[in-house]
């Protein structure tokens, strides 16, 4: 579903803009299928793994009038995106939707079930039955995603261990560290400077 949604809009987009350009990112938090090809040729840059689904488009390319109109298609794409994000969410089980609002809440510090089930528009007792009934627990999915995005945030460079730390809602950079040496067995200063 999410390569289908995000597929149509960038082929809408190219249509529209008149232009068979390369979108800036495309990731997807699957894993990479096997083969990749079709998927390199029709996106051309696209990540598997990632801590989000969507694609990223150049700014001049929708700074550009679809043809017979005169508003940008940032607007125009603005309401055909939030349709499909609407689609896309109700195809969501409850475990995807809690992993994108606490990955969403993690800056603000660690989320409590009750923000998340606030922000889904759910009750806490609610959301716990429904995360009962898919077999898994508020807390593994905390973290597991602070441990998703911690080796992903460690590939990038410009921020340093202590943004990291805080970006992952965490009040220390050593409960940070030792979060993420119990996940990686190495700590994130060792793991960033591993060999490729």
């Amino acid at each position: 579903m999410n390569e289908n949604s995000i597929a149509s809009i960038l082929h809408v987009i190219r249509l529209a803009s008149g232009i068979d350009f390369d979108p800036v990112e495309v990731a997807f938090r699957h894993p990479a299928p096997s083969p990749v090809t079709a998927h390199r040729q029709f996106f051309r840059v696209v990540r598997f793994g990632a801590d989000w689904d969507g694609l990223v488009v150049p700014t001049d390319v929708l700074d550009r009038a679809p043809a017979g109109t005169k508003t940008p298609m940032s607007a125009f794409f603005e309401r055909y995106a939030t349709t499909q994000l609407r689609a896309l969410r109700a195809s969501q089980s409850c475990t995807d939707r809690v992993r994108s609002s606490i990955l969403e809440l993690l800056s603000g510090g660690e989320p409590r079930m009750a923000a998340v089930a606030q922000r889904l528009g759910t009750t806490e007792r609610t959301l716990r039955r429904r995360l009962d009934e898919e077999q898994v627990s508020f807390s593994e999915l905390m973290d597991d995603v602070r441990k998703t995005a911690a080796r992903d945030h460690l590939q990038d460079t410009r921020a340093s261990v202590s943004d990291l730390a805080f970006l992952l809602g965490f009040s220390e950079v050593s409960a940070f560290s030792r979060a993420f040496t119990r996940w990686y067995g190495t700590s994130p200063r060792a793991f960033r400077q591993r060999p490729d």
